[in-house]
């Protein structure tokens, strides 16, 4: 059976190398001439067209890695509409002349006849400069399935605007669901946010240093959780500085670099959005599940440091190591059963929640008599501060 896998996957890209013909993450990459993160029609070439718009699912115009098909047991399950209602493309702002009107946009799911259920809230990542909403994976299905509505979100992008604008297009577009997420079956009382990347910095940073959402009429005390998945940029300042330390003798860091172009040099900036400078007890900062993968020294001393100073403060923070996972498998995992983080959120939101089983808004109901939303709260005390959980990396 994999060699038929193989085979198809040949007749789909008949230009990729033998390497990539079994790792669809480098086949992706081989076919994305402009590195976007996207593939347009041009670049799968003309023996894949007849597939394009089979691929795009969510009929963008474009390819992104989530829509990629993958190899057997690879692939997160297939969603139907019959599974959860979609509304794309919805604006949550007015936009400026000039400015794609993608990137002030926010894609809805929500399970059939959602009433009050918890927003679970996406924001996606891509090195501040990239990325979109519509790279997903199993989220949708995933949380629908959970009980949860689902959004995703997208924001403007560096350099096109600054890292202080970019936080604030996120804030605001939280700040719409707060407001409009009821007619869409959600509770706007009940916010939980999730990031990859540039999104686990944005939802760190949002759910710490409280300006971005009070100017989009949100109040800490509206996000129940937060997932931060595999961010270094939790403490700014530590992060720019050890960054130019690695810059060879006699070199300057480039403004074009990674962190360059996204946090400038201003180091009152730096202190602006990261998230170690904004942690305080008394602010009702909400719960936080941080996800490190790699075994990178850097992201698991910043994570570390970030638990604990959650923690001195008074807030629940959960930390699992994931050396198992690269920086993009740990996102492209979530919602996948099998998945060790995925297992480990799932306990976290469950608290989160109040109930001490959460399976799907209405298995929920049925087996407690209840809805989700006003579930009995679980009465068990919580656990004290734990060391990070470690997951082993798979033979």
């Amino acid at each position: 059976m994999k060699a038929i896998t193989l085979i198809s996957f040949s007749a789909i890209f008949v230009c990729v190398s033998a390497l990539a013909q079994t790792d669809p993450d480098a086949r992706f990459k081989s076919l994305d001439k402009n590195g976007d993160g996207r593939l347009t029609r041009e670049e799968i070439g003309r023996r894949a067209a007849k597939r394009f718009d089979a691929l795009d699912r969510n009929k963008d115009g474009f390819i992104t890695m989530d829509e990629m098909p993958r190899g057997r047991g690879d692939a997160p399950a297939t969603l139907t509409a019959a599974q959860f209602e979609t509304k794309l493309n919805v604006r949550y702002a007015d936009v400026p002349s000039g400015v794609d009107a993608n990137l002030l946009s926010l894609d809805i799911c929500a399970p059939k006849d959602a009433k009050n259920l918890p927003v679970m809230i996406y924001i996606h990542g891509g090195g501040w400069h990239t990325g979109d909403k519509s790279s997903v994976g199993a989220k949708p299905g995933y949380f629908t399935s959970r009980g949860f509505v689902f959004v995703s979100l997208n924001y403007r992008l560096v350099p096109g605007v600054d890292i202080l604008t970019q936080l604030q297009d996120s804030a605001n577009a939280i700040g719409w669901v707060k407001q409009h997420i009821a007619k869409h079956g959600g509770d706007p009382s009940q916010l939980h946010l999730i990031g990859h990347s540039a999104g686990a910095h944005h939802v760190a940073i949002l759910a710490t240093n409280e300006r971005f959402l009070q100017r989009a009429g949100v109040v800490l005390a509206d996000v129940k959780s937060v997932v931060e998945l595999d961010t270094q940029a939790l403490n700014v300042p530590r992060m720019m500085r050890e960054t130019r330390e690695r810059v060879a003798p006699g070199r300057a860091e480039s403004d074009t670099s990674l962190y360059g172009q996204a946090f400038g040099k201003d180091e009152k900036i730096w202190e602006e959005v990261s998230p170690c400078h904004h942690v305080a007890k008394g602010k009702g900062i909400p719960a936080f599940f941080l996800v490190v993968a790699n075994e990178r020294e850097q992201k698991l001393a910043q994570a570390a440091a970030f638990q604990k100073a959650l923690q001195a403060a008074g807030v629940r923070c959960e930390f699992v190591e994931a050396p198992q996972h690269d920086h993009g498998s740990l996102n492209r995992a979530i919602g996948d059963p099998a998945d060790k983080v995925t297992q480990a959120m799932e306990k976290f939101h469950d608290v989160a929640l109040g109930v001490k089983t959460f399976a799907t808004a209405k298995q929920h109901e049925i087996a407690s008599g209840i809805s989700a939303a006003s579930a009995k709260p679980a009465t068990a005390a919580p656990a004290p501060p734990a060391p990070p959980r470690r997951f082993t990396k798979q033979p």
